[in-house]
């Protein structure tokens, strides 16, 4: 049996330090683990000394009006691996604060609010999951892969690679099928890079995004005059794709008349303008992708089989996630990485337990839903570590094929809910901070970089 303790070191040589040191050795175990409870006199002391373990460190700073000599202890703690640290002020300081936890301080308590410390060390003390480990940055894959490439390892992969190795030097228009995230817009682009096209541009169009009365002018170009508005020429995607790609994603979505005229385009490498009768000569290679049966829809009237047997020469299908499980490690060192670099946040790793609970999930929602779930996670963690808690899975997650560019960024979700929250508790930042599950400094600091509006007066609910 392995005997799995939790450590908590105070740091600090004042009143507060000593107390709160006391108190800590009368506290029961936390969650039937043994509590083990360490005393340093200075951070120095602690950098050079500590238990080599994953701990929480409570710095009390009692002389916190020099911020300047707090902040460079606070990054010296920091600076020792596998450790949270909470810091403990005897008065509220929002420059401190806000300093702190940009840095990567798990959070800032008053020294006062015992019930609030209280139940931050427990929070702090489960985040450290000393008997499922991490995985830290370091650790992950090292392999650097291209935002614009088909990520994984996977035979799967590999078979989807092979494919492309096939098709990739010719001409002919390929079909490209899977369910909805799994990455068709990634192979397109794969394709175009090994391709004799690569010198050319990558156009890329979502034919269920745009608007049918939209979509012919968007394709196709127009002559001044051609409709109401129409008040210069226009270059359509067929024509700004020329000598290298277009790709049309959703092409099941095309109506019955842009079916024939794409049809007419692959056929006689020609079209024309809307508005004019001049023949323009096609000088692209043309790739598709469905997530849709085509022969299904081909069977219920939706799809032409002429334009099918055309776009069908050659065919690639990208395997959902659920089926190349082998890739997720691959992808989350990949996307973990990214995150972390764009949205500046001093996450170091991951729990092993968040991890295994990536690799058990389904993923209907695939690579997409993927990125959504990391981003979210290097969000939302608290400290240097993604939890299993902060992986947010939703077993009956569906995407909305017309969502598109209108999808949100997971900064502006933040914003809404904080100003939901906000208005719930009619401006009572305390209330809301504890409704978070966030500190009063933190909930501070994003109602600033936010540019949140705190109303007073309270919904009725």
């Amino acid at each position: 049996m392995i005997l799995v303790v939790k450590i908590v070191s105070v740091v600090g040589r004042g009143k507060i330090a000593y107390q709160l040191y006391l108190h800590l050795l009368k506290e029961k175990p936390i969650e039937d683990f043994p509590l083990h409870v360490e005393k340093y006199e200075t951070v120095d002391m602690f950098v050079n000394n500590h238990i080599k373990a994953p701990q929480v460190v409570l710095y009390v700073a009692e002389d916190y009006r020099d911020e300047q000599e707090v902040i460079v202890n606070v990054e010296k703690l920091l600076s020792v691996r596998k450790t949270m640290v909470i810091l403990v002020s005897p008065h509220y300081n929002l420059n401190l604060a806000t300093s702190a936890i940009d840095r990567g301080v798990f959070d800032v308590i008053n020294a006062e609010d015992e019930q609030t410390l209280k139940s931050v060390i427990n929070l702090a003390l489960h985040a450290q999951e000393v008997k499922r480990g991490y995985v830290e940055i370091s650790d992950l894959p090292e392999e650097d892969f291209p935002d614009d490439m088909f990520i994984g390892r996977s035979e799967a992969v590999m078979s989807v690679y092979r494919a492309v190795g096939r098709v990739s030097m010719s001409d002919v228009p390929v079909l490209i099928t899977g369910d909805t995230g799994s990455g068709k817009e990634l192979v397109a682009r794969t394709i175009h890079k090994r391709s004799p096209f690569k010198n050319g541009p990558f156009v890329a169009v979502n034919c269920s995004a745009i608007p049918e009365t939209l979509l012919e002018s968007e394709l196709f170009g127009y002559r001044r005059g051609a409709f109401t508005g129409a008040v210069e020429d226009r270059q359509g995607k067929i024509e700004a794709a020329a000598g290298g790609t277009l790709f049309l994603d959703e092409i099941a979505e095309l109506s019955p008349k842009l079916q024939v005229k794409l049809l007419r385009v692959i056929q006689e490498k020609e079209f024309e303008r809307l508005g004019e009768n001049v023949k323009r000569k096609v000088n692209a290679r043309i790739l598709a992708a469905t997530n849709r049966n085509l022969e299904d829809e081909i069977s219920q009237g939706n799809f032409r089989e002429d334009l099918y047997y055309r776009l069908n020469v050659a065919t690639i299908h990208v395997p959902p996630l659920r089926e190349r499980k082998d890739d997720i490690p691959i992808l989350l060192a990949h996307f973990f990485k990214k995150a972390v670099r764009e949205l500046h946040r001093p996450v170091k790793g991951i729990t092993a337990r968040a991890v295994e609970k990536m690799l058990s999930y389904h993923w209907p929602g695939n690579v997409r839903e993927l990125i959504n779930v990391i981003y979210r996670a290097v969000l939302i963690a608290r400290g240097e570590y993604i939890m299993a808690e902060d992986i947010i899975l939703n077993p009956s997650y569906k995407i909305n094929l017309n969502e598109g560019p209108r999808i949100k960024r997971l900064w502006e979700l933040e914003k809404e809910h904080i100003q939901r929250v906000l208005d719930y508790t009619g401006g009572n930042k305390s209330l809301a901070a504890r409704l978070l599950g966030i500190s009063r400094p933190c909930l501070t600091q994003k109602i600033k970089r936010y540019g949140i509006v705190v109303n007073k007066k309270r919904l009725k609910v």
